[in-house]
């Protein structure tokens, strides 16, 4: 589509990228497909620690949010003097 576009350095550099059968890319560039065992654990993982900690990060987001109003309100006060 935005071929014309492109220059000549680019395109011999997306040449030399794209993998071919003579030269595989190397065993480790390789991404691993993960079992259904895997991603049960990484998901039980990640709904634990969502549970554990979710007061504190819910805490801490209103913090932040608390902090950033009051940021913009003093922003907002002291535009004058810059």
């Amino acid at each position: 589509m935005f071929d014309k576009d492109l220059p000549e350095s680019i395109k011999e550099s997306r040449e030399s990228r794209k993998p071919n059968e003579e030269n595989p890319p190397p065993a480790d560039l390789v991404s691993d497909q993960k079992s259904g065992a895997e991603i049960g654990k990484e998901m039980y993982l990640m709904i634990s620690v969502n549970c554990k900690y979710k007061s504190k990060i819910q805490s801490l987001l209103r913090d932040i949010s608390l902090l950033s109003r009051k940021r913009t309100n003093l922003q907002e006060m002291y535009i004058t003097l810059k």
